[in-house]
């Protein structure tokens, strides 16, 4: 079994930037930040690179869904099995993103221990309200 991930090298200066660039509300930003931390126990990369991998996955879903989160959940609309949907699809994107660059396709099962992580603590507590 594999117990550590490793990615292809330069990917983490290409994250970086779009954290810099990118704007998300301060709820979002809260939430990826918690999602950071968590996906920091897994992945070699900084939390700014992981951070900017989450900013540039919600900037392709928003244009590919046609919709603004924050506009979304503020119209109140939006119940937590919806919000769940759509973080697995982004998490999914995410994955995806990631397997690409995987340097060994033995660390897959870690990459979704991670996730599975990640979206369990979402529900645990994003999705009360």
């Amino acid at each position: 079994m594999v117990d550590k991930i490793n990615l292809q090298p330069n990917f983490t200066k290409e994250l970086e930037y779009y954290y810099k660039v990118l704007h998300l509300s301060n709820y979002q930003k809260k939430i990826i930040k918690e999602f950071s931390k968590i996906l920091s126990e897994y992945l070699p990369l900084s939390d700014a690179a992981i951070r900017g991998l989450f900013w540039r996955v919600l900037a392709d879903y928003q244009v590919v869904h046609k919709e603004d989160l924050n506009e979304e959940r503020k119209k109140g609309n939006v119940t937590p099995a919806i919000r769940i949907e759509g973080l697995k699809m982004i998490l999914s994107l995410i994955r995806n993103k990631l397997k690409g660059i995987l340097t060994d396709p033995k660390q897959e099962p870690l990459l979704d221990e991670a996730f599975e992580k990640v979206l369990n603590y979402y529900i645990e507590n994003y999705t009360k309200e």
